[in-house]
């Protein structure tokens, strides 16, 4: 502004100037004012830096950018992080009133100053690793001593101590309080700063559950409600605990159809550190259920979930029954997230919803598998997990039908194979199974084997209880498949008994197996068992060139030990299964293609693949003939290391293979010992590492340390 003074008056020029525009973001990292290349953020973490160049330049605008990036790298530990500026003319433009600038932002970000080490007083009720693990399991701080955690300053130190104290409180605590200390920071010149953070506790003591009185009951007695609460289960008192005693009283009410029956609680702090509780309950009416819907189900088809209810209208409210159905529903795998809603609906009725986010009905994968008895195998597969034959205008979703497909081709394995799985057969609780398979396998034996049928099988299905998953399954099978034994290397020797089956044969069966299937969960059981026996016929009756039976046991059972701070069960499993096969007719000895083997991933870990058993010559260093009579045993641990994904596993398997169930000898079954993880299937791809110990090896037995799998074959 230039001001003019004239005999008129002063003259008032304004020389207007327009904003220059932001040409070019740069950025520099420096330390100690030399220039850096490594550098721990990216451009990608400042959104309003990179925003600049969109409009014209704008002072405001850049001091927010440079509050921004300062502001990034405090939240991940660098609070002596500096970020300035410097303003230059873009190339061609002058000093003075430039069209267009160049913004560099100069970064010094310093050293990442780590949480290193939590430090607690006056704590008696729970050691330091439990209150740290309590910590990072509600993800409230990451702890690690490589100095990759999040810095600590005195408001975090705040959060952290009334996350302490609502921990001490849910666990009985009630009068704790724990006080926060000042952050303090340790670190030399030659080892990198890093934060400890203090803490004061003061426990107090620890409440227990008095005397608990129930008031307003007349449909149910004291002793009913009582055997409910079970109070023997609870050693202290919370106001949770409390809640959840309610919601039992709630729920026993609940069983017999008065659903909506209100509970409240009163409570009395005694001087001993007892608080007695009394319920006081509003009894409801017996309630039928008049309407039940699914809701939010786009695709899937309204009878596919209607027939997992355990309730159906007109049936007296019973909340174990809505439980089932909640199983029911979940065991389907066809719902990401499944709410159950409850209406009151006259004075005897209720209406249920059940809110529905369906997920995933089908994936397509090119993928590469990897296992240790198969080798490197490339996988083409689709799968769709909630199929429909019959609705090609929905896209073949939404029946609740399971088809897979994949065709895989390995170095030592090549298959393409097609499943079909109708769980409700016309409508009746007859699961319908197809499967048609062309594979060809060598498996590092000395000649290649070949497979081309089909199997279709018919199974029953018997619900043992309304309340909980029991099921006694019946199925007939039947199979029909062409087997080829082709390329014996001539290195075999002549006697050997391959040769006598090289050539094309058919092989037809009939089987039948019943089940008792009574687990938790038929994926990923934490509790229950299943009991298998079955029993298969081939031979000219059946439309086969070869003659013989198998049959054979399998009994698995899961025991829960107990659940850890983030709620995931820790389980112990015993499966066992026993095997026999017997010729008879025209054939003399059951085909080496249908004879049992064991070693690898599936049997006995440790030992290799298919490498137990009789061989031939009777030598230890001859080649397995595999046998008629197999007893496999596996005892694992399985423990979370991320739940329902990551499962751990430290395991003991027993087994081997006879020539005839007549020749079994204890002294010849083959132990081992190990550990490993599963990856549990997420899409099609499950990931499955073991290494294993023999314990009891003898000359000639081949070991396989490691077994692994990546990906599947299914």
């Amino acid at each position: 502004i230039t001001p003019l003074f004239t005999d008129k008056g002063v003259v008032v020029e304004y020389d207007f100037r327009e904003r220059p525009k932001v040409a070019e973001i740069r950025w520099r990292y420096v330390e100690d004012g030399e220039a850096v290349e490594r550098h721990f953020l990216y451009p990608r973490h400042y959104p309003k830096a990179k925003e600049l160049p969109k409009s014209p330049f704008n002072e405001q605008q850049l001091s927010s950018a440079v509050e921004e990036i300062r502001n990034a790298y405090i939240s991940r530990g660098f609070s002596d992080a500096s970020v300035r500026t410097e303003i230059t003319p873009a190339d061609g433009e002058p000093e003075a009133y430039p069209a267009a600038v160049v913004i560099t932002f100069i970064i010094s970000e310093g050293p990442r100053r780590v949480v290193k080490n939590v430090r607690f007083e006056g704590n008696t009720a729970f050691s330091d690793e439990q209150l740290v693990k309590e910590m990072k399991r509600q993800q409230i701080l990451d702890l690690y001593t490589e100095g990759t955690g999040v810095a600590g300053w005195i408001s975090f130190n705040e959060e952290l101590a009334r996350f302490l104290e609502l921990y001490y409180r849910q666990n009985g605590f009630l009068d704790a309080t724990v006080i926060a200390g000042e952050p303090v920071m340790l670190g030399t010149e030659t080892a990198k700063p890093y934060w400890v953070l203090p803490f004061e506790i003061k426990e107090g003591r620890r409440y227990r559950i008095g005397r608990v009185k129930i008031v307003g009951n007349s449909v149910l007695s004291q002793s009913e409600i009582m055997k409910s609460l079970r109070l023997g289960d609870f050693n202290f008192y919370s106001f949770e605990i409390e809640d959840y005693l309610r919601s039992l009283i709630q729920r026993r009410y609940g069983n017999d159809g008065r659903l909506f029956t209100a509970v409240s609680a009163e409570r009395k702090f005694n001087d001993d550190y007892s608080v007695d509780i009394a319920f006081s309950i509003a009894e409801d009416v017996v309630r039928k259920v008049k309407l039940i819907e699914p809701r939010g189900n786009r695709i899937t088809n309204d009878d596919v979930i209607r027939r997992e209810f355990a309730l159906k209208p007109g049936d007296v409210f019973d909340q174990r029954l809505l439980d089932r159905t909640m199983l029911n529903l979940q065991n389907t795998r066809f719902f990401q997230n499944i709410v159950p809603r409850r209406f009151p609906v006259g004075d005897d009725q209720v209406d249920l919803m059940f809110d529905l986010t369906e997920g995933k009905f089908g994936e397509f994968s090119i993928a590469m598998s990897f296992n240790s008895d198969m080798g490197v195998v490339g996988q083409l597969a689709l799968k769709y997990d909630n199929f429909d034959l019959f609705a090609p205008k929905k896209g073949f979703r939404g029946g609740g039908q399971r088809l897979a497909m994949a065709i895989d081709s390995g170095s030592v394995f090549k298959r393409k194979k097609l499943d079909f799985v109708e769980p409700y057969f016309l409508g009746m609780p007859v699961e319908f199974t197809l499967n048609v398979y062309d594979q060809t396998e060598t498996a590092g034996r000395d000649w290649d084997e070949e497979r081309t049928g089909g199997r279709i099988g018919f199974t029953k299905r018997v619900s043992l209880s309304d309340f909980h998953r029991r099921y006694l399954k019946t199925g007939l099978t039947l199979e029909r498949l062409d087997v080829g034994i082709s390329n014996i290397k001539t290195t075999i020797d002549p006697l050997h008994p391959i040769w006598a089956e090289e050539g094309q044969y058919t092989i037809a069966s009939a089987g039948l197996n019943l089940r008792l299937d009574c687990v938790d969960n038929p994926y990923l059981p934490s509790k229950g068992w299943r009991s298998t026996l079955w029993g298969e016929i081939c031979g000219k009756a059946t439309g086969g060139e070869r003659e013989f039976y198998k049959y054979g046991a399998n009994f698995d059972a899961f025991v829960p030990l107990f659940k850890d701070t983030r709620g995931a069960s820790h389980v112990l499993s015993f499966k066992v299964r026993g095997d026999w096969a017997y010729a008879y007719g025209d054939t003399a000895i059951v085909p080496l293609y249908e004879r049992y083997w064991a070693g690898g991933l599936t049997t006995v870990r440790g030992y290799d693949y298919r490498s137990l058993g009789p061989r031939y010559p009777d030598d230890p260093t001859g080649t397995p003939v595999y046998g008629d009579f197999r007893a496999i045993g596996n005892v694992e641990y399985l423990f979370p290391l991320v739940p329902q994904h990551w499962i751990g596993v430290l395991f003991f398997d027993a087994g081997n293979v006879w020539a005839r169930p007549g020749d079994f000898d204890p002294a010849d079954i083959r132990t081992s010992i190990g550990f490993g993880f599963r990856i549990e299937p997420m899409g099609i791809l499950p990931i499955s590492l073991f290494w294993g110990r023999a314990l009891n090896a003898k000359p000639g037995d081949d070991l396989q340390t490691f077994t692994f799998s990546l990906g599947t074959f299914f």
